[in-house]
């Protein structure tokens, strides 16, 4: 029987933060990084009483404490690198990452905010506003088991374009990576190649939001680079994680253009 107790370690955060998250509306696995990071921070405390402010956190160490796949874990990062809940800063030259909560709540993207309507009910106001008002639609009596229905169906936020349909922009970076490059492939299996190639810029662009500007930067960095033309063969590497579990695309742009060093952090900014 699990019995935790506060002398064995604790996690000293203010009730304001908790408040803020509570009222953060993101899915359960982006929340569990977010618990792994404050863990891994205000969470630590070293021999003289100091706690980390940044905390050095692969993808194998998120998979390990949540249980979330890797490939998910990094889909849920960068989500909240976007909703700016998390900040993060590289560390080395292999392209490893130091996290941490933003501590400024006002920034996070995807927070609710209370509102009073004139009976004096609490509304939680979300991001998604039309759905909001269809599944305060369902709980009416009038609402018939076809509306609960349709009602039920979350909007899509998918363009009119197919998720498979490739871009022109995205089949130009396969043909360029594979003339820069300088790859041999048998006149057989050239096109089904190609095919291969471009859909995985496209998951890159798309799923991990990328722009093609940048990823045309690193196939131009990777295929002049003399030890990465060697070793990087397909642009399907890109979204691959090395051994730490970093994304080679990371570790790419990383070597490409290494951060100007950072003033070291002093123990005593800690959270207020």
């Amino acid at each position: 029987m699990a019995n935790p107790q506060k002398e064995n370690g604790y996690t000293s955060i203010s009730n304001e933060i908790l408040e803020a998250l509570a009222r953060l509306n993101v899915p359960a696995s982006e929340r569990r990084i977010v618990d792994v990071i404050i863990r891994k921070t205000w969470g630590y405390i070293d021999n003289n009483g100091n706690k980390k402010i940044w905390d050095r956190i692969a993808y194998s160490q998120f998979s390990n404490y949540t249980g979330i796949p890797k490939q998910n874990v990094h889909r849920a990062v960068n989500k909240l690198l976007y909703k700016m809940v998390i900040e993060r800063k590289p560390c080395s030259k292999r392209g490893d990452y130091e996290y941490r909560l933003q501590k400024d709540y006002d920034k996070w993207i995807g927070l609710s905010s209370k509102q009073t309507t004139k009976d004096n009910s609490i509304v939680v106001k979300t991001d998604y506003k039309e759905y909001s008002k269809q599944t305060t639609k369902l709980y009416s009596k009038q609402t018939t088991t076809k509306e609960k229905r349709n009602i039920l169906k979350k909007p899509s936020n998918r363009k009119n374009d197919s998720r498979l349909e490739y871009s022109e922009e995205a089949k130009r970076l396969a043909h360029l990576f594979l003339k820069m490059s300088g790859v041999n492939i048998r006149e057989s299996k050239k096109e089904h190649t190609l095919k291969t190639w471009t859909d995985s810029i496209v998951k890159l662009h798309r799923i991990d939001g990328e722009e093609y500007s940048k990823i045309e930067e690193i196939i131009m960095w990777v295929t002049s680079d003399q030890f990465w033309r060697a070793t990087c063969l397909s642009p399907v590497k890109f979204r691959r994680d090395d051994k730490d579990g970093t994304r080679y695309f990371d570790v790419f742009a990383f070597n490409m253009e290494p951060p100007i060093p950072e003033e070291p952090i002093r123990p005593y900014e800690v959270m207020s």
